[in-house]
């Protein structure tokens, strides 16, 4: 079973009535979902390890390719957890494509939550070694965003890619949008 999923920010709701950045890019990649392929539109804060023992339990090879398309806290807490229980598993993520991921605190250590949204202090965002590929978008205009990615393994990183937006408008960024229609062909697409 192949897997697509696009994950929202902390001020993303799936089903926003203004729609967002998030939401196009699920509808453009939903003409992948068929009965080999599961497409989700997800917010930040939906159990990564639930989905990690759902794709678990449905993965049959490892021909089966997940694809995953996160924005904001999707990336930087959401994709972090969902990568590292799939790796404890035995599971690797073919690619991500990550929109300015901002770091989140555990809930012990919610009191300093302050330090993901100022630059006093660069945050560090780790990924398991069990990621193949990273397209990264970043921008440095305002806070939060900017963290640093630390990536284990062997890795094509293809970033940063620096764009000229505040935070808030960085998943409506067309090259978001592009990279993950295209990472998602170049995954999918059968020659």
């Amino acid at each position: 079973m192949n897997y697509i999923f696009v994950v929202s920010g902390f001020t993303q709701k799936r089903y926003a009535k203004h729609g967002s950045g998030c939401i196009q890019i699920f509808d453009d990649l939903l003409k992948y979902n068929s009965p080999d392929t599961e497409v989700q539109l997800l917010e930040w804060n939906e159990d990564p390890e639930g989905w990690a023992r759902h794709v678990a339990a449905r993965t049959k090879g490892p021909d089966d390719k997940i694809l995953v398309c996160a924005y904001s806290y999707g990336g930087g807490w959401w994709f972090r957890i969902f990568a590292e229980k799939l790796k404890h598993i035995g599971i690797d993520v073919n690619t991500a494509v990550l929109c300015d991921p901002v770091y989140r605190r555990p809930w012990y250590s919610r009191w300093l939550q302050w330090r993901a949204v100022t630059k006093w202090w660069p945050q560090e965002l780790e990924y398991p070694d069990n990621i193949k590929r990273i397209v990264h978008f970043v921008q440095y205009q305002n806070e939060p965003g900017g963290d640093v990615l630390i990536m284990h393994g062997p890795v094509d990183y293809v970033g940063p890619n620096i764009l000229e937006l505040p935070h808030v408008k960085m998943d409506n960024a067309p090259q978001f949008r592009a990279a993950c229609v295209n990472e998602a062909e170049r995954l999918f697409e059968k020659a």
